[in-house]
């Protein structure tokens, strides 16, 4: 039984640590994209030139972005916390010398460790249960922020009339 829900943990532990390292964050604002001034009041609107409608939608998915980064965050800080304590918890468990076995004290000392470990280990696997379609959803809108906004142009006096509609 401990060793199924010791395997359990560690597969949860792995796939959350595969999400932490995919989700890298957008960051500040429209980051990599590059502000240009029209040619005599000139805008020619290329393929890597970002419209008007198009920089608006991209400001948009940004601070949607940055909003569930942030509540990303909230959780991975808890399951950090969980995986600090389940460490913690398996270390001793594990080390039998902390406890004596011909002493009820320490056995049921060592009872009650290994349900609070295994209520622990509930409690994480419901914290991953959200925190997991979050991050796929994330990644995933990121990855079609990148593709719609990444690299491309804009002209700043598009910027300044889209900030001004959306009051940034």
């Amino acid at each position: 039984m401990k060793k199924a829900i010791i395997v359990t943990c560690v597969i949860s532990i792995l796939t959350f640590s595969s999400f932490v390292e995919a989700k890298k964050g957008v960051g500040s604002l429209l980051r990599g994209l590059r502000g240009i001034e029209s040619i005599n009041g000139v805008k020619n609107y290329s393929y890597n030139t970002l419209t008007l409608e198009n920089l608006k939608k991209c400001i948009l998915k940004n601070e949607s972005l940055n909003t569930e980064f942030a509540k990303m965050s909230i959780i991975e800080e808890n399951l950090e916390k969980y995986k600090v304590k389940l460490d913690n918890m398996e270390y001793k468990l594990n080390n039998k010398q902390l406890f004596n076995f011909y002493d009820q004290k320490d056995v049921d000392n060592y009872n009650n460790l290994m349900i609070n470990y295994n209520n622990l280990i509930l409690d994480f696997n419901r914290q991953l249960t959200i925190y997991t379609p979050a991050a796929e959803k994330y990644n995933t809108e990121t990855i079609e922020y990148n593709i719609m906004c990444g690299d491309k142009r804009y002209y700043e006096d598009d910027y300044e009339i889209i900030k001004k509609e959306l009051k940034l």
